[in-house]
């Protein structure tokens, strides 16, 4: 039971992927985005985060991000490939918490405000998350 509990609530946070979102650079000059804004550092507000940089390389937008502060021109690729795995891993979580229950409630990180999904809006996630399988896992 504590598990579907996580799984609804890691859950909830998909679901705020176009609510409002926040940016800001952490302590190792990297940027970051949540839902939630920061309490000790700047931050703006942003629409939506942008597409996660592309796994081949191959593609660019002629070199308009800004290098990372710490003089490295490119992140490390093995926390790159944590990040993939993690994304895969948790993709791969809601689909199953999605599957296996047909009634998924989520809290609204913006009101507090716990809800049950109806089936247009399980039928959804379920789809995003079988979108974020298709992108994150190569398995």
């Amino acid at each position: 039971m504590l598990k579907a509990l996580c799984m609804i609530a890691l859950l909830a946070l998909c679901c705020t992927a176009h609510a409002a979102a926040y940016k800001w650079t952490d302590d190792d000059g990297n940027v970051q985005y949540s839902g939630t804004p920061p309490t000790d550092r700047p931050y703006e507000n942003v629409k939506e985060p942008p597409p996660p940089p592309s796994l081949s390389g191959a593609e660019t937008d002629g070199g308009s991000e800004t290098p990372p502060a710490d003089g490295s021109s490119e992140a490390n690729p093995d926390q790159q490939q944590s990040k993939i795995e993690a994304n895969c891993n948790q993709a791969r979580a809601n689909l199953e918490v999605l599957n296996e229950n047909e009634l998924v409630e989520f809290t609204d990180p913006d009101t507090g405000e716990t809800r049950r999904l109806d089936e247009e809006e399980r039928q959804a996630q379920i789809t995003q998350s079988q979108k974020d399988i298709d992108y994150y896992c190569t398995e």
